[in-house]
């Protein structure tokens, strides 16, 4: 299984965001750094991966629309599990 840790704050910035990930999670060229690609890509996964993301206390808007896409990536994908922690 694959396990990355995100620190909460990284989901704040839109860009570092999805840089991180596409980079963690070897995502492919035709990523789009959107979140409709994210949880395209988070429904694609066939291996084994564990998110988790610590240090959530202070989100932005744009975190928490982040967080509902993972949330549901995970629901949908046996594959996925998310850790989200204070």
């Amino acid at each position: 299984m694959l396990s990355i840790t995100l620190n909460g704050s990284l989901l704040n910035d839109r860009e570092s965001f999805h840089r991180e990930i596409a980079r963690a999670l070897s995502f492919p060229a035709w990523y789009g750094r959107n979140l409709d690609a994210l949880h395209d890509c988070l429904s694609d996964l066939v291996e084994d991966v564990s998110i988790s993301i610590e240090g959530c206390e202070d989100f932005s808007p744009y975190a928490h629309r982040v967080i509902n896409v993972l949330r549901a990536a995970a629901a949908e994908n046996p594959h996925l599990q998310l850790y989200v922690s204070d």
